[in-house]
């Protein structure tokens, strides 16, 4: 059995003899995946087949570790389980497979694989990865970029909950060169600070991720006062802050979107729609949501940072790739971020764009939600009026 990743209707990623632990988490996690029982090879971008990798020492099984063997090389997960990368030349790795081991994890395989190797995929056919959050309204896209912690998936689930919104991403989504934004995910990440706003999500978190919850809380406070009365270079203060990120790793929940909708069963799951909307999310007002002018670039450069960010464990095993054989056979990773921005900058061009600074500290994502909805009104009220000025002017002319 073979599993195919389909992103924008084009087959990215082949996993030849997919393990269950790995299936399952793909199924769970990708929206559009196709079970293939006579096998594509030569078709998707790049193929993985599991099965037997090289023994590796345990005391190089490290991040960042990458092995030569003949002409092949591999890179390996936190428990020393190898994959193959996919740095050689483009026809012999269409000749084989990538080897894969069936031990590696999924949670290393899926963000910091798979997801950049969907991105690399995409650039060459003038798209691009997006880390932002979407929502269908009537037909079309809103888009909202931000970095982590601002309130995007917050507002998020209130334009579900409130407004009619359809789900189409959380933190990920594919954008093509005619600005159609495809979904690619399948789940809703809620941290612990989301249920200060939706606690009724809290029924989905572990025994573990409510632990962690609440030792974060305390560790903020350790810190907090630590650093009042110690300063903030403190050994206090500094543990309970590394302490207090290490739990935000645990204390969040991977919640399939249509439990978090929280409505009725609606019709069938929207895939795409074009993007009419495109708001940068930051922090910042006084007292209420206020828009801001944004130019396409400021944008873009917003959403390619938190993207490449995402990269860093393919990107630290590409540094330590080109140190091992002195050689570029991926050039497009050295140069990611500005092929990465070059794009995004010309797909936002052909649709709006604009700022929206939130209020400090305000969990209202309600407000924030409906203020979404008025600038995107407004869109259509200055659609609306141009159509009726160019009816007029047609009257006029005949």
């Amino acid at each position: 059995m073979s599993l195919v990743i389909r992103v924008a209707g084009e087959p990215v990623i082949q996993l030849h003899d997919c393990p269950v632990s790995i299936s399952k988490a793909i199924k769970r996690e990708f929206h559009d995946v196709q079970e293939v029982l006579d096998g594509m090879t030569g078709v998707a971008d790049f193929e993985f087949c599991f099965g037997d990798t090289p023994a590796v020492p345990p005391d190089q099984a490290l991040i960042g570790v990458v092995h030569r063997y003949g002409d092949r090389y591999f890179g390996f997960d936190r428990l020393g389980a190898a994959y193959e990368l996919p740095f050689g030349p483009r026809h012999a790795r269409k000749a084989q497979p990538l080897s894969i081991s069936p031990s590696v994890s999924a949670d290393f395989l899926l963000p910091n694989i798979l997801i950049p190797l969907i991105h690399l995929s995409l650039l060459p056919r003038n798209g691009s990865l997006i880390h932002s959050a979407a929502v269908a309204m009537r037909d079309s896209a809103i888009v909202l970029a931000a970095w982590g912690g601002t309130g995007k998936t917050s507002t998020l689930i209130s334009l579900m909950r409130h407004q009619g919104g359809q789900f189409l991403a959380d933190d990920l989504a594919a954008v093509t060169a005619d600005v159609t934004v495809y979904s690619l995910g399948n789940t809703i990440n809620v941290l612990d600070y989301n249920l200060r706003a939706y606690g009724d999500l809290r029924r989905h978190f572990g025994p573990a991720a409510r632990f962690a919850a609440t030792l974060r809380r305390v560790l903020g406070r350790v810190g907090s006062t630590a650093g009042r009365y110690l300063g903030g270079d403190s050994v206090i203060a500094g543990v309970a802050a590394r302490l207090a990120k290490d739990a935000k790793a645990l204390a969040n929940a991977k919640i399939p979107a249509e439990l978090v909708e929280g409505l009725p069963q609606g019709p069938e799951r929207v895939s795409h729609a074009p993007a009419r909307l495109v708001i940068v999310l930051e922090r910042g007002a006084a007292d209420a949501p206020k828009e801001f002018a944004l130019s396409t670039r400021d944008a873009a450069a917003v959403m390619t940072s938190a993207l490449v960010h995402e990269f860093s464990k393919l990107l630290t095993t590409y540094r330590a790739y080109r140190g091992l054989v002195g050689a570029t056979a991926l050039p497009e990773l050295e140069s990611l971020e500005s092929l990465t921005l070059e794009r995004l900058e010309r797909i936002l061009g052909r649709t709006t764009v604009l700022g929206l600074r939130l209020p400090v500290g305000s969990d209202d994502h309600g407000t924030v939600a409906q203020r979404i909805m008025q600038l995107a009104g407004n869109l259509d009220g200055r659609a609306d009026a141009q159509q009726e000025s160019q009816e007029l002017v047609r009257r006029k002319s005949r």
